[in-house]
């Protein structure tokens, strides 16, 4: 398999941290997936993860983000990033 960079680069023993320089400080062992046609990535977020930079300019890599909440007792929210203030409005559905 020819390696063009973009690869998720996840930290698999990083759940407990508060800082996510401490993968480097600490060393810690991390796994380079790959990409390829047709993959669907599904990992917990909260694990400190990064994507590699892509290394040619004939390869795009295309990410897409989905967050899955809980919500409150009898009824459904849904959050949508506002660029303008760089944050997540949240909106509550009746």
């Amino acid at each position: 398999m020819t390696r063009d960079g973009g690869a998720l680069r996840i930290y698999p023993d990083s759940l407990h941290l508060n800082d996510p320089a401490e993968v480097i400080k600490a060393k810690m062992h991390f796994e380079d997936i790959n990409p390829s046609n047709g993959k669907l990535l599904i990992f917990d977020s909260r694990l400190v993860h990064s994507v590699e930079r892509v290394l040619t300019k004939e390869k795009k890599r295309i990410a897409m983000t989905l967050w899955i909440n809980k919500p409150e007792e009898g009824t459904a929210a849904v959050n949508i990033w506002n660029d303008d203030q760089s944050k997540v409005d949240w909106y509550r559905l009746p």
